[in-house]
């Protein structure tokens, strides 16, 4: 009983856990349903608020581009840039009327970005003269200083690109930040970060720079002319020591390259002619090769043709009867005289045959007869083309004298 007790209050329990356990669930499924509501809600009130205040705003600011109009020298796009710089270049030529156009040929009428590009292509070193019109020494700074012939003269380098502009400017506030610039004029030099190396014409990023000279404010201005040129053009120097070094790293690595070049042409025309000469050599080698086999190959058929010849003969000749028969003398060119019964059923052929043989054992090639010829005194005949004959048939039987004859002498 107790333990029917105790099955039913487990059963309790757990009916009551899954109540409970399925309230939790739909409490955190109508929590995430609440909080996903909000968030889609908040979403579409700050698009609305958006919109409303662009409606609202655009009027406004369209007022104060009517009131306030961008100026001339705002921006820093290529062609405001390049105007500030011809504001400074005849704010110069207005201070000497008489001789303004000479004296501002250094001084260049293009924005900060294309010196930089001619400046990372030509490795020059760009100076820049930040000029405040407001300040009260400004515009005699600028007639006994930057006007002055030897400033002029040696502002003229090739190798130095100058740019002057007004802190007013767009140009000028946006290099009096580069620069760093706290009181004016300004005047700095620049220079490539890495000189000698060519900027990458397609990059549209600005090659990096060093500040290698800067005086500002008093400083500057306490300069005389001929101090502040030995400043600069010690920097310059220095500028020039490092591209000669880099022009001379340059000019070694070309040589280099060169000689290595002109070694590698060297080596592959060595090479070639190497092959050339195995080549040739092979050629000879597989020529004097081809010779001798064939030779050997005509000494093997020739020897094998001399072989068949005398084993023709041997079989064209019978033994010599030992009665009876046909007596032959074979009178050689030499003088020389052969006997030899024959049977008198043996053919002319057999005839050429003991002679073959003769021949064949004699070791003076003079007396190696090859093409034999026969022929008789009396009757006076010759059996050359008779070979089938037998001796009964040709006459020559009992005994006969023949003479023997080369026909290839």
């Amino acid at each position: 009983m107790a333990d029917s007790t105790r099955s039913t209050g487990s059963a309790a329990n757990s009916n009551h856990n899954n109540s409970n356990g399925t309230a939790t669930g739909n409490n955190a499924s109508n929590s995430n349903n609440s909080g996903g509501n909000t968030e889609s809600f908040l979403k579409k009130w700050l698009g609305v608020v958006t919109l409303t205040l662009r409606i609202v705003l655009w009027p406004l600011r369209r007022v104060s581009q009517l009131l306030f109009p961008s100026g001339d020298f705002d921006g820093l796009s290529a062609p405001v840039t390049a105007k500030a710089a011809q504001q400074f270049v005849t704010y110069l030529r207005n201070l000497n009327a008489t001789d303004g156009l000479r004296l501002t040929e250094p001084w260049t009428t293009t924005g900060f970005a294309a010196l930089q590009s001619e400046m990372a292509e030509t490795n020059s070193v760009v100076l820049i003269y930040l000029h405040s019109p407001l300040h009260r020494q400004a515009q005699k700074y600028a007639q006994r200083c930057l006007l002055g012939n030897t400033m002029v003269n040696f502002l003229r380098q090739p190798n130095l690109l100058c740019l002057g502009v007004s802190i007013h400017t767009a140009q000028g506030a946006y290099l009096a930040q580069i620069l760093n610039a706290s009181s004016y004029p300004c005047l700095a030099l620049l220079q490539p970060k890495n000189p000698g190396r060519r900027n990458n014409s397609n990059s549209s990023t600005p090659p990096p720079m060093n500040m290698a000279f800067k005086a500002e404010g008093a400083t500057l201005m306490s300069l005389r002319p001929e101090q502040l040129i030995q400043y600069l053009n010690l920097t310059l120097q220095r500028h020039q020591a490092v591209l000669a070094e880099q022009e001379a790293r340059r000019i070694l690595r070309e040589q280099e390259s060169e000689l290595r070049r002109q070694q590698d042409e060297e080596y592959q025309q060595a090479l070639l002619a190497d092959q050339e000469r195995e080549r040739q050599v092979r050629e000879v080698q597989d020529a004097e090769r081809r010779r001798v086999e064939e030779e050997q190959a005509l000494e093997r058929a020739a020897q094998e043709a001399e072989e068949n010849r005398l084993q023709s003969a041997k079989d064209a000749l019978r033994e010599p009867p030992t009665s009876g028969g046909t007596s032959v003398r074979f009178v050689l060119p030499t003088g020389t005289k052969l006997n030899r019964r024959f049977h008198n059923d043996e053919t002319i052929k057999a005839l050429k045959a003991f002679l073959t043989l003769h021949f064949a054992e004699q070791t003076d090639a003079t007396q190696n007869i090859r093409n034999i010829g026969l022929s008789s005194s009396f009757p006076k005949k010759t059996y050359t083309d008779l070979e089938d004959q037998t001796l009964e048939e040709s006459g020559l039987s009992p005994q006969a004298v023949l003479m023997v004859q080369d026909l290839d002498a």
